[in-house]
């Protein structure tokens, strides 16, 4: 990775742990960003390049925090990214956020896993992606 892409890991990191300051994973003692830095850390680690590892560090951060959407994207405004590359993170992680409206964990959980599948591509992304969230 590149210093440009390294900043903007800084920064969406430091973003996701404010997002979820005083946040616990389901013990109630672990601070809930823990499970967002293992999921970018695995991301890394298994040949990821940094957009994926940016969007595993935002992939919570919609569905956790009422301010979601405009704290992902004021994150990604203050990367120097291309635009490219920030229409696929912000496609990723509303692809990876649970949508609120649909009853039951297991209808959100298929719904979730049906627009991972159906993600746009790299080539298709535009501000259209921006979906139901905003």
């Amino acid at each position: 990775m590149d210093i440009v892409e390294e900043k903007a890991i800084a920064i969406v990191s430091r973003a996701a742990t404010e997002a979820h300051r005083g946040q616990t994973r389901k013990d109630g003692k672990t601070p809930f960003i823990v499970h967002p830095e293992r999921v970018a850390k695995c991301v890394a680690h298994y040949g990821g390049n940094h957009v994926g590892v940016i969007a595993a560090w935002l992939h919570d951060v919609i569905e956790d925090n009422t301010e979601g959407a405009a704290i992902v994207r004021k994150a990604l405004e203050e990367t120097c990214l291309p635009e490219n590359n920030l229409h696929e993170i912000y496609a990723i992680v509303l692809a990876l956020t649970k949508n609120p409206a649909i009853p039951g964990k297991r209808e959100r959980f298929a719904d979730t896993l049906d627009r991972i599948l159906h993600a746009p591509t790299r080539r298709s992304l535009s501000r259209s992606v921006i979906g139901w969230i905003t």
